[in-house]
């Protein structure tokens, strides 16, 4: 199953592995409103959820509020939550705002 959002100028996509989702595109301040609902769908999808960032071209603060918002949810419904493949400047600004402390992102 893939959910995908196409701006005008960003794309953002998320295909199943299993129970892995592999981001594809950007997660952006554009693609922000329709990443509210695909973290609706993917708290409904798993109880044990890894999310990759594998395949994201694009990322800027709103991939922290995602991650953050999705912790939130997961963990809200009982489930399980990993974050993979975690891009260098988006672990960057994890660690400066102390959020790698809370986030369960896998190295």
């Amino acid at each position: 199953m893939s959910v995908l959002w196409a701006g005008m100028m960003n794309q953002l996509e998320c295909r199943f592995d299993g129970n892995q989702c592999i981001l594809v595109g950007a997660l952006s301040f554009d693609s922000a409103a329709e990443s509210e609902k695909l973290i609706a769908r993917l708290v409904e999808r798993e109880e044990s959820l890894s999310v990759s960032f594998a395949e994201i071209t694009h990322v800027d603060s709103a991939a922290t509020a995602f991650m953050v918002e999705l912790y939130r949810q997961v963990s809200l419904a009982g489930g399980q939550l990993s974050f993979v493949d975690v891009p260098a400047p988006l672990l960057s600004v994890l660690a400066m705002t102390r959020l790698d402390t809370v986030l369960p992102i896998a190295t």
